[in-house]
């Protein structure tokens, strides 16, 4: 659970407005918004680059909007987490 809220919190005080998510009881995932111009695929396709596994919410869904990603949580150290989200945010503003 301290990685949700650590990734979470993170990306609250770093993204906004790029990525919106919302903590979860339960999972691996947090499900994060992205805003209409950004296509998701493509941010995933950035962010793979960057050493950083993200997945497009439209893998597992049929309608193609909003755009989102699934970026994930489980079994990463706080320090990592804090790490991904720094290149995650190099990602969408560049």
């Amino acid at each position: 659970m301290w990685g949700q809220v650590s990734l979470v919190q993170a990306i609250g005080d770093q993204f906004h407005g790029l990525l919106q998510v919302s903590p979860y009881e339960t999972g691996m995932h947090l499900v994060g918004w992205l805003p209409d111009d950004i296509v998701a695929q493509d941010v995933c396709r950035r962010a793979a680059h960057e050493g950083l596994i993200l997945l497009p919410l439209s893998s597992y869904r049929a309608a193609p909007r909003p755009e989102g990603v699934l970026p994930g949580f489980s079994e990463v150290s706080e320090r990592l987490l804090q790490s991904g989200v720094t290149r995650l945010r190099g990602v969408l503003t560049n």
